[in-house]
């Protein structure tokens, strides 16, 4: 990671893995991902994502989606941004969606549409949207 950005997240108490709204609550704050990221978990977590998260963040995962337009705050461009994120982060923004301070979103909780496993299929498929190619020119290390 250039030194640049590093130093940014560092001042802003994130790191690779942090979050940068708040605390995470603790039945959330220690969980790991256990659902090997297989082609079988990112082909149903894939399913998952496109049949249902891709209308706000896009097909790609961009935050492009058809149902993104006028949505404030708008929904994030995951593909550029959630694999900086923990585990622990993305099962409880997924889990309990986004309708409550500090994320004041649209995002609906999915704790009682999906599984655990499922949850953590999408985790899986998500991970595989991260592209370092969307980066602006000069952010890349070397």
């Amino acid at each position: 990671m250039p030194i640049v950005l590093a130093m940014l997240l560092s001042a802003c108490g994130m790191g690779m893995m942090g979050n940068p709204l708040g605390r995470i609550p603790s039945e959330y704050a220690d969980l790991v991902n256990q659902v090997a990221a297989d082609n079988d978990s990112i082909a149903r977590g894939e399913v998952i994502f496109q049949g249902i998260c891709a209308t706000c963040h896009g097909e790609s995962g961009r935050g492009d989606g058809p149902a993104s337009a006028g949505l404030d705050p708008a929904p994030a461009a995951i593909a550029s941004t959630e694999h900086m994120r923990s585990d622990a982060y993305l099962f409880y923004r997924i889990s309990e969606g986004g309708n409550f301070s500090p994320f004041n979103s649209a995002m609906p909780a999915f704790k009682e549409v999906y599984d655990e496993n499922e949850r953590w299929d999408v985790i899986n498929y998500i991970r595989t949207l991260g592209n370092m190619g969307m980066m602006p020119d000069g952010m890349m290390g070397r």
